[in-house]
């Protein structure tokens, strides 16, 4: 069965949005097989294969490839309760960004969103993925646009990032990118993302509220925690954290702790998205930016907390990851 779900909140937002505009949502769904009724009554939370499917019978009934650009002017972040409350409430742009991608599990598996820091800039991917089908790309230029106004809108002012990347071709007529991104996207490209400027990201919200960011931060962990019940992903990384420092994680190290075969574990982690490397890199990863941020902690203390046998290994992985050194990485959060 498939595990891959998508974006509750998400989607019903953009059938919330479609049918305000006067779309047939419910006759839609049937066409592409999705129960309507199902689809309103649980949260949206729907086979990420459909979500699909119901994009490309949107674009085909509306004869409209660039649909998923115009959706925003329905759409508000309110809709996310807690989580869109959290971002309004945040100290910054970056702040609220990193609570979307920290949280973004609570609006489907499917939306690989993640934060990245560059030279001067930060940059926001997407990365949505299938269960047995490629993701079109009228739900990135959906995400896309809708991200972008809502910045506009946090911020109170115009936000024109400094690049935007796409992975589809070039359309006949592009101009609608241009209207919805405030530059010309370029097309073709490795990855979707978003490039923002290190002075825009980190601009402080004129909605910043501390108590009231720690207050939904309470719910959104409650609300995280209700989804990763039985979450089989979730298990492993709690293990994969425990074990860490005692060296470097093996599948063989966690096996013992599941009552199934490796082939069986195996499938079904990949079922959720990852395999077992790609999770024990992803670890090391978040807990490497949780650490290395810290003042008094030793570059080597942190190579061994992550399970590193050497700092030069350590070192190698974090240039991967982040594309600086550690040391790099710390002059760079405390300036």
């Amino acid at each position: 069965m498939a595990k891959n779900i998508t974006a509750g909140r998400w989607f019903l937002q953009v059938i919330n949005s479609l049918e305000a505009s006067g779309h047939d949502c419910q006759l839609l769904c049937e066409q592409v097989g999705i129960d309507y009724r199902f689809l309103k009554n649980n949260d949206g939370r729907i086979n990420i294969d459909l979500a699909f499917n119901f994009w490309e019978a949107l674009a085909s009934q509306s004869n409209d490839p660039l649909i998923g650009l115009s959706l925003v002017k329905n759409m508000n972040i309110g809709a996310f309760k807690a989580l869109g409350f959290s971002l309004l409430a945040s100290e910054t742009l970056k702040e609220a960004m990193e609570r979307l991608v920290r949280y973004q599990k609570i609006m489907g598996d499917a939306r690989g969103m993640s934060l990245h820091r560059g030279e001067g800039c930060y940059s926001i991917e997407i990365a949505l993925t299938g269960n047995e089908r490629s993701a079109p790309h009228h739900p990135i230029d959906a995400s896309f646009a809708f991200l972008l106004s809502q910045f506009r809108w946090l911020l109170n002012r115009d936000l024109r990032p400094q690049s935007v990347l796409l992975m589809r071709s070039a359309p006949p007529d592009s101009k609608a990118y241009e209207q919805a991104f405030h530059c010309m996207p370029k097309f073709l490209q490795q990855k979707n993302a978003i490039v923002l400027s290190q002075e825009d990201l980190e601009s402080r919200l004129p909605t910043a509220d501390k108590a009231l960011a720690s207050m939904q931060e309470k719910i959104l962990s409650h609300d995280l925690a209700q989804l990763h019940e039985n979450d089989l992903t979730e298990s492993v990384r709690k293990l994969i954290i425990n074990k860490l420092p005692s060296g470097d994680v093996k599948l063989e190290d966690i096996l013992p702790y599941f009552s199934m075969q490796k082939r069986t574990f195996q499938r079904k982690l990949k079922q959720q998205g990852y395999t077992f490397f790609q999770l024990v890199d992803e670890i090391r990863m978040d807990k490497a930016k949780q650490y290395i941020i810290q003042p008094g902690m030793a570059f080597e203390e942190v190579a061994f907390l992550l399970g590193f046998s050497e700092h030069a290994n350590f070192s190698r992985a974090f240039k991967r990851w982040f594309n600086c050194t550690p040391g790099q990485y710390r002059s760079q959060i405390n300036s």
